[in-house]
């Protein structure tokens, strides 16, 4: 049986502190044993999101 946990941010958010608050969510859900789904709200593309994630990646790195 699914469950669900809604999260409602009563700010406007820019698309990109959006696609750091998603994309925090996501990364904090991946270090759990849990199979999870996590859905944005449409109005910031997709792409957004992926291209951020792709940044993280680009500034993140083991000294």
């Amino acid at each position: 049986m699914s469950r669900y946990i809604r999260l409602a941010v009563h700010s406007d958010l820019t698309d990109g502190e959006y696609a750091d608050l998603a994309n925090t969510v996501w990364m904090m859900l991946r270090n759990t044993p849990h199979d999870f789904h996590v859905e944005h709200d449409g109005k910031t593309p997709a792409k957004t999101l992926n291209e951020s994630w792709a940044e993280y990646g680009a500034h993140a790195h083991w000294d």
